[in-house]
């Protein structure tokens, strides 16, 4: 609520500036739009390839040919009040997680040029994680049909509610900008069990870039609380705490038994009884301390892969080298967090001549699962059963509980094995890793516009499930190769 009032007071000043650089009938005010029109063809009917976690569906499965994977249109709004004062409000228009092309505010911020070299910004912006996180997706600005995925996919936002603040330092012959940001983001992943939300609260980061000549190299690192939970996890965790509670109040039944073949044990019995109730004291106790240990187990499950505002970082380094006449562009990134969702490293290599109005590209992009992918899941109750009393009515009752801790064992475990397997396929869904071999052309048909042919070979690795993959089909090959063909008009007016 506090992030929606906040877009909302900061949308409010701008519509306000907007009206004063209207009546004040300056050049402050300037509109500006860009969009794509483009199509993606796969090779594969059996799964759907997207551009974003917040797809639901793609090229391939859903569409023969489809025309939203990449299409989208923007429209920017620049106002500026004084040298000091100034705004901007951006509404993109594209595939939703609900299948729709509903317009999403992206940008919706103040700007306060404290001097030449400081500004402040307020409210949403670009989440500045990668090195082209502000242009992202504006087709037109980048040299592909879309920021190489393998990268690109691994942070589900693309803006935060928060503020910034950025200073350059000019050196000689070298520009240093330095940004410091903080603030909240969320958004909707749609998955094939229910509607997803991810989360990222308290974010902190620090971008560091430098420009020397035709050479710009850039660092940055970003700490967050990550949150990401939906129908079906949280079903999941929980059916995990159902059964700890189960298996405490197994514990404790065993606990009771012991207790009470001691006390029988007291009593003048006769011998082949005294030593049977000490067996069951014995047993019982060791079944009692195993239950307990299981117990734990199950909790620390639900600690260790619960994604519920768990620590979450993002470090990223990037280069670029553009002469002119061609370029060469590299980004390295690392996720890590303390949940069931993967740590992963990726990168890729990008490099491109411009021949005239033609732009021929190519480009390496890989990304790889740095986390487990198995997990021996919490451990079952493995101590043999509690020994059974010699039937006469005085120990009736006691081995009544007897029956009701050794009736229990199996059943706990037979459900502690199924959530086990089902942790191990959600930990198995999160395989991230493929690799993406990339040609392509851009031409530039008029100065506001290009349009590029692209064609993408992905591999996915280890049989996973694909990243930039849904709707995955019974037949479908993860280790067979995936052909993409893509085209695209980009324009900015």
């Amino acid at each position: 609520m506090k992030q929606r009032l906040m877009v909302a007071a900061v949308g409010s000043a701008l519509v306000a500036l907007t009206s004063q650089v209207w009546a004040d009938g300056s050049d402050a005010f300037k509109l500006r739009g860009f969009g794509t029109v483009g199509v993606v063809h796969s090779s594969t009917d059996l799964a759907d390839y997207r551009t974003g976690l917040n797809q639901p569906n793609g090229a391939g499965y859903s569409h023969k040919y489809d025309f939203g994977v990449d299409s989208k249109l923007g429209l920017q709004a620049d106002m500026k009040a004084n040298d000091i004062l100034s705004g901007t409000i951006q509404v993109i228009s594209e595939r939703r997680y609900d299948k729709t092309f509903k317009p999403t505010l992206e940008w919706a911020n103040a700007k306060i040029q404290a001097t030449s070299d400081l500004a402040f910004h307020a409210g949403r912006m670009a989440l500045p994680v990668y090195m082209v996180s502000d242009y992202r997706k504006v087709g037109y600005a980048n040299p592909w049909v879309r920021p190489p995925t393998e990268v690109y996919f691994q942070v589900p936002f693309s803006h935060l509610d928060g503020a910034d603040a950025v200073y350059r330092l000019n050196t000689g012959d070298v520009s240093t900008t330095f940004q410091a940001y903080g603030g909240r983001t969320k958004n909707k992943i749609p998955t094939s069990a229910g509607m997803n939300e991810s989360e990222g609260r308290r974010t902190l980061g620090l971008n560091v870039t430098s420009e020397i000549g035709s050479l710009t190299l850039r660092a940055g690192y970003v700490r967050t609380r990550f949150t990401y939970q939906g129908p079906a996890t949280n079903t999941f965790f929980n059916s995990y705490r159902a059964l700890a509670n189960g298996v405490d109040k197994l514990a404790a039944g065993a606990a009771q038994v012991a207790a009470g073949a001691q006390s029988a044990g007291q009593q003048p019995l006769p011998a082949p009884i005294l030593t049977a109730l000490s067996n069951t004291a014995t047993s019982a106790a060791a079944a009692a301390a195993d239950a307990t240990a299981t117990a734990q187990s199950v909790r620390s499950i639900v600690e260790r892969y619960e994604a519920d505002n768990v620590p979450a970082s993002f470090v990223g380094f990037g280069a670029l080298y553009d002469p002119g006449g061609w370029f060469i562009q590299a980004e390295y990134t690392k996720r890590t967090n303390d949940s069931l969702v993967a740590d992963t490293t990726a990168w890729y290599l990008s490099g491109g001549v411009r021949v005239g109005k033609f732009t021929p590209y190519a480009t390496y992009s890989r990304i790889k699962t740095d986390s487990e992918l198995t997990s021996n899941g919490a451990s079952p109750i493995s101590a043999p059963a509690i020994s059974n009393l010699p039937a006469i009515p005085q120990l009736a009752a006691l081995q009544a509980g007897i029956d009701q801790v050794n009736g229990g064992v199996p059943q706990i475990n037979q459900s502690l094995g199924l959530l086990n397997g089902g942790l191990n396929v959600l930990l198995f869904a999160g395989s991230t890793a493929q690799r993406n071999i990339t040609l392509g052309v851009r031409w530039d048909v008029m100065k506001n516009m290009d349009v590029k042919m692209q064609w993408d070979q992905l591999k996915i690795d280890n049989k996973g499930a694909g990243y930039t993959l849904n709707n995955n089909q019974v037949g479908f090959d993860p280790g067979k190769k995936i052909n993409l063909f893509s085209l695209a008009v980009d324009f900015v007016f």
